[in-house]
């Protein structure tokens, strides 16, 4: 990289950008002080940057457009083993296509990344191969995680296995499809409004979000910190489980992850629910959007749980109603602020960075006319906000954050389980190219009311399917404590032993 000085009349634009009237005798002076910072930056092309090793071989046998392909799903196909032994030897694995594998392509749904080949792999990508797991390539995603939908990605819309034209959700959508389809045993999502559970309940499959920081982030490509969650997407829920306890845990990098307790989380089988205290929170039902007959098939299917021995009690958490007017704020500055403005990276974090990505980021910020609608939204947006209110609201929605956050923790003080829909309806038809805009925009973020709370209040939040109507699954939404991701599982995994929901109309 060039590190040139700045000319006087650069130097003057510059001061101009920022509304300083310095005369050119003054400038000449910073300009003096910049050279010197300059020539004091310059001794880092001298030495190596500070990489994690890449632990497994690969050769680069990597099929950017697979052959097979029925839903757009692939992003990219390739092999790598790993250890040979562990627990998920024998399991195929699919990668995000924000998760980071060193020599391979990491596109997050947008063209300008195409050539962005990650230079060292995701801590999970290394757990996983430590565990004996073969991942088998990288998933199409939404354009830079932007979309709940599955019609975002510069590479065409990912189609839901259920039902061919509708959405698998996003903005894992591309995971969310090759699991369902059977194509993968198993997948790695992020999840910063609801994008692990989004595809999973669209698709009939099971997400976790876990608490945030259990599953160290580092090695994918971050929206906002604050927001950021990694997390398996499986069939089934002992698998779910399995594949949470291969990457669980601190890897000494990631600086979200703060006084952790990681638990063996296959053990979860339990005969019965009769010590478990189950809410069914009120204001997760009958929100925008809503279809009156997910809200039943939810609201079933929690009280079922009676059945098993569980108490089971319809509850009120009154901050839910707030939740977009806090989440707005956060994810449109907070994203802007990390992910664009910051190139990728953010700054002021003890984590690991990646460069090479900044670069790509900012080269994607210089063509913005090939942002898709999601794109173009969030920068004005953003930029609206800045110049308008500053952090203003930010600051106030932050704060409330917190509120938010002992209000669930209150609740949870009472209950085990909290459950509500995943979402307010079934997957949906997949826009066009050809649709208006304002139909596309609405397409991305209609369906994440209630799986953005949890994105915030930092809580566990699992998805898994309670029913089908017309051929299309229901998602069901289980929340609990921090770090009690096995108590959700001890009560999924019942459910789903007893409870056939694809039988369920």
């Amino acid at each position: 990289m060039t590190l040139a000085l700045p000319t006087i009349n650069k130097m003057k634009q510059l001061a101009d950008e920022i509304g300083l009237d310095i005369s050119n005798e003054e400038l000449e002076i910073y300009q003096n002080f910049i050279g010197n910072d300059l020539r004091s930056i310059r001794k880092l092309d001298l030495i190596a940057d500070y990489l994690p090793k890449v632990k497994y071989p690969r050769q680069n046998n990597y099929e950017t457009l697979p052959s097979h392909n029925p839903y757009n799903a692939w992003a990219t196909k390739f092999n790598v083993k790993g250890s040979g032994k562990g627990i998920l030897k024998g399991k195929s694995i699919i990668l995000k296509d924000s998760v980071f594998l060193a020599g391979a392509p990491a596109k997050n749904g947008t063209s300008i990344l195409e050539d962005f080949i990650p230079q060292f792999d995701a801590t999970v990508v290394t757990r996983i191969l430590d565990e004996g797991g073969e991942i088998v390539g990288k998933a199409n995603s939404e354009f830079m995680g932007l979309c709940g939908g599955s019609h975002s990605s510069d590479h065409g819309n990912v189609n839901n296995p259920r039902k061919k034209g509708f959405s698998s959700g996003g903005s894992s959508s591309g995971v969310a499809a090759l699991v369902a389809s059977g194509e993968v045993d198993m997948g790695i999502g992020g999840d910063q409004g609801g994008s692990i559970r989004i595809p999973a309940s669209f698709s009939g499959i099971c997400g976790m979000k876990p608490t945030h920081g259990l599953v160290p982030y580092t090695g994918v490509m971050s929206m906002d910190p604050f927001l950021d969650h990694c997390g398996p997407l499986t069939r089934n829920v002992f698998e779910n489980a399995l594949l949470l306890e291969a990457i669980a845990g601190p890897d000494g990098i990631d600086s979200r992850q703060i006084n952790l307790k990681v638990e063996k989380y296959t053990n979860f089988q339990t005969n019965n629910l009769k010590d478990f205290r189950i809410g069914i929170v009120k204001e997760g039902f009958d929100t925008l959007g809503s279809e009156k007959e997910v809200d039943i098939a939810v609201r079933d299917s929690a009280k079922k749980l009676s059945e098993f021995g569980a108490t089971v009690e319809e509850i009120s958490v009154p901050m839910q109603s707030y939740v977009a007017a806090i989440y707005t704020p956060i994810v449109i500055q907070g994203i802007a602020r990390s992910m664009f403005w910051s190139y990728g990276t953010g700054v002021g974090r003890d984590d690991q960075y990646s460069g090479t990505l900044s670069e790509k980021i900012k080269s994607l910020l210089m063509q913005p006319n090939q942002l898709p609608e999601t794109g173009k939204l969030f920068l004005l947006e953003a930029l609206h906000f800045e110049k308008e209110f500053g952090l203003s609201y930010y600051s106030k929605a932050m704060n409330l954050a917190r509120k938010l956050r002992k209000s669930y923790d209150n609740v949870l003080s009472n209950y085990d389980v909290l459950i509500m829909p995943t979402l307010p309806m079934k997957a949906t038809p997949l826009p066009s190219n050809d649709d208006p805009i304002d139909y596309r925009i609405t397409k991305a973020f209609e369906m994440n009311g209630n799986t953005m709370t949890f994105n915030m209040t930092h809580h566990p939040a699992f998805s898994l399917p309670c029913a089908k109507i017309n051929d299309l699954p229901v998602g069901l939404m289980m929340i609990s404590n921090f770090f009690s991701e096995k108590t959700i599982y001890q009560v999924a995994g019942q459910f789903e032993n007893i409870f056939k929901w694809e039988e369920v109309k």
